[in-house]
This record gives C-alpha cells, sequence and structure tokens, in this order.
C-alpha cells in the first residue's frame, strides 16, 4: 500500500479569542513571502522618514491648518482603504501613505495645537496628545482579548473620528495665530483672535469680525492696504492683534 500525504487543515477556531479575523484571510497570506510581510510592516516608517523633515518645513512656510488638515483626511481614506483592501500589494501602498502622513498628523499638529495655548496648558495638552496617540496599540490588545477578534469594527472607530477631526478642522477651526504673526499677517491674525475670542465667549470681540474678515480679503485681493504695523526696540511685531491675543489669554485663564 502506498503512503498517504496527510492533509493539512487550514480551518480556525474563531470561537477562541486566540483567534482573529485580521489581515491573513482578508490578502490571503498563508504562503506569501516573508519579505513581503516585512514590507508591510516597514512601509509604515519608510513613509514617516520620506516626509519627516520637508512636511514640517513646509508647514512653517504656508500654514500648519491645511497640513494637518490635509494629512487627517487622507489617513481617513487610507484606513477605508485598509478595509477594503483585497491585495497584499494595495496594502503596501497604502500603510506608505499612512506613514508619510504622521508628520503632518504628529508633528505638525502637535506645534499646531500648542500654539493656541498658554504655556501651562501646553505641558498638559503634549502630555494627553502623545498619551492618546500612542495608546492605540494598548486599547487595540484590550479589544481583541475582551470585546471582539474582529479587526475592520475596531477601524471603523479610527474611520470615524478622522472624519469627524476633518469636518471640525475645515469647518471650525482656524489657522495658527501664532503662526499668522511670526510671518506677518498682522491683519489675519487680528481675525482669528477675533474668532478664538467669539468661541471663548467674549462678546466685546465678535461685533467687528465680520468687518475685519471683509477687510482681510480687500487687502489681499490689493483694494485696500494693510494695517499700519508697529515695530517694537527689539524687532517684534507689535499691533492690535497681539493685545487682542493677550486678552483673550488672560480672560479665559480668569474664567478657569
Amino acid at each position: 500500500m502506498g503512503e498517504t500525504t496527510p492533509q493539512i487543515d487550514f480551518d480556525i477556531d474563531y470561537s477562541t479569542n486566540l483567534s482573529l479575523h485580521n489581515w491573513v484571510q482578508q490578502l490571503n497570506l498563508w504562503c506569501v513571502p516573508s519579505f513581503k510581510l516585512g514590507l508591510l510592516g516597514s512601509m509604515y516608517f519608510a513613509g514617516w522618514a520620506f516626509t519627516v523633515i520637508w512636511v514640517p518645513l513646509l508647514a512653517d512656510k504656508v500654514g500648519r491648518k491645511w497640513w494637518f488638515t490635509g494629512s487627517v483626511i487622507i489617513v481617513f481614506f487610507t484606513m477605508v482603504g485598509f478595509i477594503l483592501s483585497p491585495s497584499l500589494l494595495i496594502s503596501i501602498i497604502l500603510m506608505f501613505v499612512a506613514g508619510a502622513m504622521n508628520s503632518g498628523r504628529v508633528m505638525v499638529g502637535f506645534v499646531y495645537g500648542q500654539e493656541f495655548l498658554v504655556p501651562y496648558w501646553q505641558v498638559i495638552f503634549g502630555t494627553a496628545f502623545h498619551f492618546i496617540d500612542n495608546s492605540t496599540c494598548l486599547i487595540t490588545s484590550f479589544y481583541f482579548d475582551f470585546i471582539n477578534n474582529h479587526y475592520s469594527y475596531i477601524c471603523f472607530v479610527g474611520v470615524f473620528f478622522a472624519l469627524v477631526c476633518s469636518v471640525v478642522m475645515v469647518v471650525f477651526i482656524p489657522e495658527s495665530p501664532l503662526w499668522q504673526l511670526k510671518m506677518g499677517k498682522i491683519y489675519s491674525a487680528q481675525v482669528t483672535l477675533h474668532k478664538i475670542m467669539r468661541i471663548n465667549g467674549i462678546q466685546d470681540a465678535t461685533d467687528d469680525i465680520d468687518k475685519l474678515e471683509q477687510e482681510v480679503k480687500e487687502v489681499n485681493m490689493g483694494l485696500r492696504d494693510a494695517p499700519n504695523v508697529e515695530m517694537g526696540n527689539n524687532g517684534n511685531i507689535r499691533e492690535s492683534a497681539v493685545s487682542t491675543g493677550r486678552r483673550s489669554i488672560l480672560t479665559a485663564n480668569e474664567d478657569e
């Protein structure tokens, strides 16, 4: 009698929390060469390394808001792509893109958020920002161990937050007033600071907001001259926007 070839059973027992519904099934990774599996993980860091130098530099020149917002919007689409991807190659490309967006999402976003805050809150914000960003692995581990073994469900949470963040950034959050002041955009900074004061409930700052916004548009179109800017002895720009911002910060601190 000839020898019989043993049959290998690839069926997975999903009744145990040690088995996960993940990319192994979705991308058919059973017999994929090890270097391709390595690419899937390493492309995230390759993408980050690709943008880590030039994205923050460009954000210093063209502004924080749209680099950060654009990065979050692209991350939203990459997360949707991960859920729908039928191909290992597509997932590798998406992983590179997700990593590349980290420079705008994390690095530019951190500076962008800091520039809205007084020093006391900068420390708290920095700690919370990095704790939340780096707690993803811990949350994911608890999710798989105690909640569910389908990876896509927790991805939907990330998709939801990325979508909400994108909408809020586009509709409500202004450019960094500190960046505008550093770039000499004094009039635009004044409008931004008035918007922040309005959000903080400082009513006397809201009356002229529409007028200020219209004046900024006229200045940008060359229809009128920009307001006079007073240069201090140390070369720092001083104008009503600076005093407005200081008053907004002080009022916010007093309310707390």
